[in-house]
């Protein structure tokens, strides 16, 4: 049962649902769709719920009031756990800005020596550029253009803008010619942006990064309209087929059409070790069990695990901007209809 996976990708956990990413889950998936249960691939840590911006469409701006941090020594032993299992990427994200917790580097560095791919989203105000270069992956959260809309958009001081490109071209030439990290920027869009997606690409291209990445707001007063999303996807694509390898994503809502069976794939992890299914619901019903109190294998497996999986709800889902839902619709296709001929060479 828990026997390692074949590393089938060395950036491990890649930055878009995009392509035929989707594949590489197939046989967890045809465990899953019978109600079997397997390891996670992939593991987002939230090692806090602090953040130093006040984004307009932020969904975590109730947790970031909390500003919780992980205890660094239980989630090194966490690490050491999943690690063990076969879990083979490790996120750190989620509930507030990462590099904020007084060890993200260290962790990110312990982590990678236990041999996980780790990646990190950041809005890239604190580096420790060493300790990057063991990153399969960064992604820079950015809205704007220009410094006054991104202030206008995340909040912060006037120069914090300049700052964050500052950074992310500092890390490119501290890279120089290698691969890895891979370095992308990824632009939220809502009203106060949509009409800039030229410019950001131009944005993109000039700081030198390797992929520039595009998602709308559905949770802020100021989302896009029908509209908006269709003119804005417009813009998208036309970009897509000047740059396939470069420009991704969407500012469609993923729908959710089908009952999340692939969801153990992965698992979030909060501050204080609470595991969940999905980073969107994670009241106490939702809570599978806590992996700093116990061994995470024995949370992962248990009873309370299979009955919220059993109870997840796709209206429920459908309220929400989640990639799953494509996981979901896509990889049922495939198990339902042959989709691909998968059995065969």
């Amino acid at each position: 049962m828990f026997n390692n996976r074949e590393k089938e990708n060395e950036r491990g956990m890649a930055v878009s649902t995009e392509g035929n990413k989707i594949l590489s889950f197939y046989q967890d998936a045809k465990k899953l769709i019978k109600g079997e249960m397997v390891i996670p691939r992939f593991v987002s840590l939230w090692l806090t719920t602090s953040c130093d911006l006040s984004c307009q469409y932020c969904f975590f701006s109730d947790k970031n009031k909390e500003k919780k941090f992980a205890d660094t020594d239980k989630v090194k032993k966490f690490i050491d756990e999943i690690s063990s299992l076969g879990v083979e990427s490790l996120e750190l994200s989620g509930g507030g800005e990462p590099t904020l917790h007084p060890d993200c580097f260290d962790i990110i560095d312990y982590a990678h020596k236990k041999g996980l791919k780790v990646g990190l989203l950041t809005n890239g105000f604190k580096f420790d550029l060493d300790k990057m270069m063991n990153l399969s992956y960064v992604r820079f959260g950015i809205v704007s253009t220009t410094p006054e809309q991104f202030n206008h958009i995340k909040g912060g001081t006037n120069d914090r803008f300049n700052i964050l490109l500052d950074n992310i071209r500092k890390l490119l030439s501290f890279r120089e010619d290698k691969e890895f990290p891979r370095i992308g920027m990824k632009f939220m869009i809502n009203q106060q942006n949509y009409t800039y997606i030229d410019s950001m690409v131009s944005l993109s291209l000039s700081t030198g990064v390797d992929y520039c990445h595009f998602k709308g707001t559905h949770s802020d007063k100021y989302k896009l309209t029908y509209l908006q999303i269709l003119v804005v996807n417009s813009k998208i694509t036309k970009q897509k087929g000047v740059r396939p390898d470069f420009i991704f994503g969407s500012v469609s809502k993923c729908e959710a059409t089908t009952k999340c069976f692939m969801a153990p794939i992965h698992t979030v992890i909060t501050p204080n070790g609470d595991v969940l299914n999905c980073c969107y619901f994670y009241a106490n019903d939702k809570i599978i069990g806590n992996a700093f109190d116990m061994n995470f294998k024995d949370v992962w497996f248990s009873d309370r695990h299979k009955s919220i999986l059993d109870n997840i709800s796709i209206s429920d889902c459908s309220k929400v901007d989640c990639r799953f839902s494509h996981y979901n619709n896509e990889m049922k296709s495939i198990l339902n209809n042959n989709k691909y001929n998968l059995s065969f060479i």
